[in-house]
């Protein structure tokens, strides 16, 4: 009994080395696996988020486009009445000087 015991245990030791060298392997690959699914699925949420805003952006930008084509409106009137506005007073100074110069 001893001897079969024996002979187990050196069965046992002999697996040991022959399988500790796979165990060892199926650990690191395992951990490895692990990390890529994580590294996955942070990719996935990042390209859900980024889908997101796009969507977002998309409908935004047409919004955007118009106010800054009102604005661009707004203040090209404002620059034709400021540019009329100097054309008058250009002609109030030029009446001013000449009737100053009569006197």
């Amino acid at each position: 009994m001893t001897a079969e015991a024996r002979r187990a245990a050196k069965l046992e030791k002999k697996l040991k080395i022959l399988l500790g060298g796979f165990q060892s392997r199926a650990l690191g690959l395992l951990k490895q696996h692990n990390e890529i699914w994580e590294q996955v699925e942070q990719s996935a949420t990042e390209l859900k988020t980024f889908d997101q805003l796009k969507k977002q952006e998309d409908t935004a930008i047409p919004r955007r486009k118009e106010a800054l084509r009102e604005d661009v409106e707004r203040q090209m009137e404002r620059e034709r009445e400021l540019q009329h506005r100097y054309g008058e007073l250009m002609m109030e100074r030029e009446e001013f000087i000449n009737s100053e110069q009569k006197y």
